[in-house]
């Protein structure tokens, strides 16, 4: 899965940006996004969207690869056969 736009604000350690009210909503996603990668799925989260976003690549939770650009990752992932879906 490639994160790209705003929603990479959801991948944080610190959560950072994240309206108090929306706290515990992301806090259930990061606890899926925790157990997937055991099931064979990979995050990716868009390096110019985790910039325009001001978060630190360091700073994203570690089930979550940084790429420099996340349409070229959904590029190659169509290659082999993977379907892009909106979420």
């Amino acid at each position: 899965m490639v994160f790209v736009g705003p929603d990479v604000a959801f991948l944080t350690r610190n959560r950072r940006g994240i309206p108090y009210t929306d706290e515990r909503a992301v806090a259930n996603i990061q606890k899926e996004i925790v157990k997937l990668p055991g099931k064979g799925m990979q995050f990716q989260a868009y390096g110019v969207a985790l910039h325009g976003m001001d978060v630190q690549p360091a700073n994203v939770i570690p089930q979550v690869t940084p790429v420099g650009n996340g349409f070229i990752s959904v590029i190659a992932y169509q290659e082999n056969g993977y379907a892009l879906g909106s979420l």
